[in-house]
């Protein structure tokens, strides 16, 4: 039999868990099909490709997924171009390496879809994220996708709750199948020498959808109530303005020597061994790999009552658990109970636990299976079925593309390029200031301003916080449209609203500073600066103090 030719798109820019679980994939899978696999831009899964000697390519492509209130028509259309363009290269590649089959890793993305059709050969769709539910997020094209699942020549959901909301939403049946992990690295012998400390982990991308607010206050409750030794290690990449009010949080209710922020770790059993209990308080997981991770190592699971960690856990406390999502209270309660049930129940669940992640989650068996779909999914594709639908693609990339190049001007990925760069160029005079030992708030104090609310709490916003916060200028509250996260922080006041009385508003969204001075000063007669305003009278020389 002819060994296969399998290319496989990788949607993450960082080493998540699903593109750790595609790595662990590869590795199995090299001895059944050649592995070809396609990333959006250089970054870490390199080094891991090229551990395994696995040739790869970098075809740069956006995914086509983002918050609901978010989209638009010129987004979805926009959208399209693009994957149809980096479909193209891929189209070239699938053609020089004889691709038999496409292996889409992730929903998120339409290219490789898009590929398939045009060069003609079967694709594979993986699902394994549920991105309304979890993320609040939509696709910029249901349609679109919809009918791009429908000619998958397999869909394969990630749990069983993923193949309910597939079959539910796009009324398609797929397999399920859960992630192949490499057992012996994940493994840790339990026995009756094993201890049990009141140290706490929780993995995974610290965001508000993963629940570390529920971590953070439940910890927090239970050293109210007398548990001063507990100590809960948050572990991961970040979104940088959530975690920015999530450490401030910390520092502010005294909870350093106790909550503990690390960066993210790809290997975490040095971390697991020391502590005895691992917590996932996602909004809705599609699966979860660190919980399962968690049962391998040993160390007992709670979380969240939602999605792929319900399913993992089960009901009645059989293999760890479950907390009501969203309620930290009630989660600070399993807790307690957890740290103080007797070893021999702990155990009990721990073994339990780690039978079932053995048996469910070996990636030898897994690829095996695996194989197995691709074979069929070659044997049974019919390439004419789809001619028809790949022609009307070609005509509606032909016919938006020619309206974009005669009547668009704003392309979304240019707008955003262009808010990149100037963010930079003003935190670049910024930070210049600053090496002078020149501050906001010597603009502030020569301007007689003591009070001061912020508009927009994105990265710059926080920075502007930080730097006020410990001076003689009160921070009397924030505004913000979009992240609420800085309401636990401070108090945080609708824009639209009636707006208290301070000496100043200080606006950080460069890209409408303008718009929204403007708008700020029809509302209210307090003073309203830009930070470019500021930054700029503060490079004055009569300013240096």
């Amino acid at each position: 039999m002819k060994r296969l030719n399998v290319m496989y798109i990788c949607n993450d820019l960082g080493i998540g868990g699903a593109t750790l679980s595609l790595i662990d994939t590869l590795e199995q899978m090299r001895g059944y099909v050649n592995c070809i696999v396609v990333i959006r831009q250089q970054y870490d899964i390199i080094y891991h490709l090229e551990k395994l000697n696995i040739q790869y390519y970098i075809v740069p492509f956006e995914c086509d997924y983002g918050l609901k209130e978010n989209n638009s028509l010129e987004k979805m259309e926009l959208n399209f171009i693009e994957d149809y363009d980096s479909a193209k290269h891929l189209v070239e590649i699938i053609h020089n390496e004889k691709i038999d089959l496409i292996h889409i890793n992730s929903s998120v993305s339409n290219v490789g879809a898009i590929a398939g059709l045009i060069a003609g050969i079967p694709y594979i769709w993986h699902i394994r994220e549920l991105i309304h539910d979890h993320f609040n997020c939509c696709y910029y094209n249901e349609d679109l996708k919809r009918e791009l699942f429908n000619k998958a020549a397999r869909i394969i959901s990630i749990s069983d709750c993923v193949k309910k909301k597939v079959l539910e939403t796009y009324k398609i049946e797929s397999i399920r199948m859960y992630n192949g992990l490499d057992i012996d690295k994940y493994e840790n012998v339990i026995d009756d020498k094993n201890t049990y400390n009141r140290n706490f982990l929780t993995a995974g991308i610290i965001s508000e959808e993963k629940g570390q607010w529920d971590a953070i206050r439940a910890v927090e409750f239970l050293i109210k109530k007398g548990y001063t030794d507990i100590k809960l290690y948050i572990i991961g990449n970040a979104n940088e303005v959530f975690k920015w009010s999530v450490e401030k949080y910390v520092k502010r209710h005294d909870l350093n020597n106790n909550i503990y922020f690390i960066s993210f770790k790809e290997d975490l059993m040095l971390f697991r061994k020391k502590v005895s209990y691992s917590i996932t308080g996602s909004k809705m997981e599609a699966l979860g790999r660190s919980t399962i991770e968690a049962m391998l190592a040993g160390n007992i699971v709670i979380g969240a009552d939602t999605g792929g960690t319900k399913e993992l856990i089960g009901l009645e406390e059989k293999r760890g658990y479950l907390y009501e999502q969203g309620n930290y209270e009630n989660l600070a309660l399993v807790l307690e109970k957890v740290i103080n049930e007797s070893d021999a129940i702990k155990k009990r669940i721990q073994k339990s636990a780690q039978i079932y992640a053995i048996k469910e989650f070996d990636s030898v068996k897994y690829c095996k299976e695996l194989y197995q779909v691709y074979l069929d999914a070659v044997a049974n594709y019919q390439y004419n079925t789809e001619m028809s639908y790949t022609k009307q693609l070609t005509s509606r990339y032909e016919f938006l593309d020619k309206k974009k190049k005669s009547k668009w001007i704003n392309n979304s990925n240019l707008l955003q390029t262009s808010k990149v760069q100037l963010a930079y160029y003003w935190i670049m005079k910024w930070l210049k200031l600053k090496q002078k030992g020149i501050s906001l708030s010597d603009y502030l104090q020569k301007e007689n301003i003591h009070s001061i609310a912020i508009y927009g709490m994105a990265q710059i916003g926080c920075l502007v916080f930080d730097e006020l916060e410990n001076t003689t200028v009160k921070i009397e509250y924030v505004m913000d449209r979009n992240d609420q996260n800085a309401m636990k922080i401070i108090k945080m006041i609708n824009p639209e609203g009636e707006l208290p009385k301070v000496d100043a508003i200080i606006v950080t969204v460069l890209s409408q500073e303008k718009q929204l001075i403007d708008w700020l000063k029809g509302k209210c007669s307090y003073k309203i600066c830009g930070l470019t305003e500021i930054i700029k009278q503060l490079e004055e020389e009569d300013y240096i103090i």
